[in-house]
């Protein structure tokens, strides 16, 4: 029986890793498209004033959802069918961050100017962008968390369809946009592609209807809101941190050794994300949902060594052929100028993949609500990352920000280990 569950529970993580990849091979063919789009209308400068506004995009959303959408997949996960509960949560959740992310939006709208000048280096003229995102923002924020509502009641395959949809549309406006408009449609489009997947839910109404037919003013509960407010803390932690670690690293970068030069950066960065893709979001959709699920430690360490086993030997050999065929890779996504980053694969490779260590264990802080443990790694992890960034970058140019990046998630890792060894260790015994 126990080889039965077993081999149920890794059919169910590939069953799910395969509809997964054609989703993210599928946003990973778009983002290719839109990154050659983007260095060849906008080069490496255009390339580093994308990064900063990206940055900033994610960490607003994270902040004007509030923190919500793990704590959604959280409560939504473990129970499924009562109706009473999910409705609660939802119509929290929902009339929460429709009030904040209004707020934040009028902010943003305010002081645009101010932000485009620090963002975009000392250029006020692309404020309209961030006009048009503040008022977005309530928009965005309640398409995020739709997301999250799926995700939490396990409706995958709906899931991930809106999503190809949506990156296809995406991906075809952006190039729309940065063929004729250059850096300025380049910055329109972070904001624009966002609205896109927001049109695509629409057509999918039949599914959205169950969610948004919970959301009623009466079932807006003080408990739930106590309860995803932990999940607020470690989200807005991480919020205002990494990418605001970034965009100071990424001006640093600017100052010290040029814009060009922060564009290579963000040229890696961007390919980072486009295979780290398959892995976060397998995460976010096998992984939180497992662990949120059952309070059984032996459980916790046989999801972390079946995700060790199935998923990472497949993602060493990906990152080595992306290794060694780093050139031709670089040419193809970017144009030869962005050549010069081909020296930054190998530390950036091998510390991504030790982050994907890492971030299998580190979910369990937010399946547990482990409030404390996450904001103390969080603010090491990234605070690190900073120093070791200027530090290192003092000494070895634009190298030393990855190797910042692989030693932080070294370092990380082996927090994780030590905060988590008695569930990893014990279990190991008992077996």
């Amino acid at each position: 029986m126990r080889r039965l569950l077993n081999f149920l529970d890794k059919s169910l993580l590939l069953k799910i890793a395969s509809l997964n990849t054609f989703s993210v091979t599928i946003r990973m063919l778009v983002g290719f498209i839109t990154s050659k789009v983007l260095a060849y209308y906008v080069g490496p400068t255009g390339m580093a004033m994308v990064g900063n506004l990206r940055d900033f995009f994610n960490g607003l959303r994270s902040f004007s959802t509030l923190g919500f959408y793990n704590g959604i997949v959280k409560y939504l996960s473990e129970k499924p069918s009562d109706y009473s509960s999910s409705k609660r949560v939802i119509s929290t959740s929902f009339l929460s961050v429709l009030i904040i992310s209004f707020l934040s939006g009028i902010c943003i709208y305010l002081f645009s100017n101010e932000l485009s000048e620090y963002l975009f280096s000392n250029d006020a003229r692309f404020s309209l962008v961030l006009k048009l995102l503040g008022a977005a923002l309530p928009i965005l924020s309640i398409n995020t968390l739709v997301i999250a509502s799926l995700n939490g009641f396990s409706e995958f395959k709906k899931l991930l369809k809106i999503q190809i949809i949506g990156h296809f549309a995406a991906g075809t406006i952006t190039v729309f946009l940065i063929v004729y408009y250059s850096t300025f449609g380049a910055l329109l489009a972070v904001v624009l592609s966002e609205l896109v997947l927001l049109l695509v839910l629409f057509f999918y109404l039949p599914t959205l209807k169950p969610i948004l037919s919970q959301i009623r003013g009466r079932f807006f509960d003080r408990s739930i809101l106590m309860k995803l407010g932990g999940f607020s803390i470690m989200a807005l932690i991480s919020a205002f941190l990494l990418p605001w670690v970034y965009i100071l690293i990424r001006n640093y970068i600017i100052t010290n050794l040029g814009i060009e030069e922060a564009g290579y950066w963000e040229g890696m960065n961007r390919l980072s994300r486009y295979y780290l893709m398959f892995v976060g979001s397998l995460l976010t959709l096998y992984i939180l949902p497992k662990f949120s699920a059952t309070d059984n430690p032996a459980a916790f360490r046989k999801e972390v060594m079946n995700f060790y086993k199935t998923v990472l030997p497949w993602f060493a050999v990906g990152l080595l052929l992306i290794y060694f065929f780093r050139r031709i890779i670089i040419s193809l996504v970017f144009t030869t100028s962005f050549l010069p980053m081909s020296e930054l694969f190998m530390f950036q490779l091998l510390g991504d993949f030790v982050k994907v260590m890492a971030l299998v264990i580190s979910y369990q802080f937010l399946a547990k609500k482990m409030i404390y443990y996450y904001v103390i790694t969080e603010i090491i992890s990234v605070g690190m990352f900073y120093l070791l960034s200027i530090w290192l970058i003092e000494i070895h140019d634009l190298q030393g920000v990855v190797m910042a990046h692989f030693i932080n998630y070294v370092i990380y890792f082996i927090l994780l280990v030590y905060i988590f060894r008695r569930p990893l260790i014990q279990n190991k015994l008992i077996e």
